[in-house]
């Protein structure tokens, strides 16, 4: 399995749901930070992409994790604000 390597949330949002290993940035807010990338230093990605290959599974469970608690809070907000709380 190949992970996906982004700096949009959009493409990671979608790898991340399908179970794809995902290395994100700081720019990703629910991104797992273990397996986040500088976008700007190849070192850097390709130490990423090692480690991800070798914690694939961890990988996609605490990125599904954060993504779902990410997801439930902007809810929450949105909900709130759309009552006027």
């Amino acid at each position: 399995m190949m992970p996906s390597v982004s700096g949009s949330s959009i493409n990671n949002f979608t790898a991340s749901t399908v179970g794809v290993p995902i290395i994100g940035s700081k720019e990703i807010p629910w991104s797992t930070r273990f397996f986040n990338a500088d976008p700007t230093d190849s070192d850097n990605i390709a130490d990423v992409m090692l480690r991800t290959h070798q914690y694939a599974f961890v990988n996609v469970w605490k990125n599904q994790r954060n993504l779902d608690k990410y997801t439930q809070t902007t809810k929450d907000i949105w909900i709130d604000y759309f009552k006027g709380d």
